[in-house]
């Protein structure tokens, strides 16, 4: 059984009504065209083209690729958080490393004329 993509259905549909509302805009240049009636029904037909848009970024956003890599980046965000948060530790005790060190420095540069 052959698959059918609603994405491609729906982009086929937007295409099919694109073309009738522009056969029916070149309607109104007719002497005596019924403009109002032609707007309406152009009005109609952008309606069923959102609507067709709204189908295709629905079967977007539902597809499993699409969530598969929703999760990814989720889950790369997070990844992101913990060796954030590690680096800010690693951070502080190098910043109380180096205040020991300094202190010991402090402290033989003091002893150093006894030596």
């Amino acid at each position: 059984m052959a698959q059918v993509n609603p994405n491609d259905v729906a982009t086929a549909a937007i295409q099919v009504l694109q073309a009738a509302i522009d056969r029916l805009s070149a309607l109104k240049l007719k002497h005596g065209a019924d403009i109002a009636g032609i707007d309406a029904q152009i009005g109609k037909l952008q309606d069923k083209q959102d609507d067709f848009r709204v189908q295709a970024l629905r079967t977007i956003e539902d597809s499993d690729a699409n969530k598969q890599a929703i999760a990814a980046m989720n889950d790369a965000a997070a990844n992101l958080k913990t060796e954030a948060a590690t680096i800010k530790d690693a951070a502080t005790l190098l910043t109380g490393v180096a205040q020991v060190l300094s202190a010991a420095a402090a402290l033989l540069a003091a002893l150093a004329p006894f030596l």
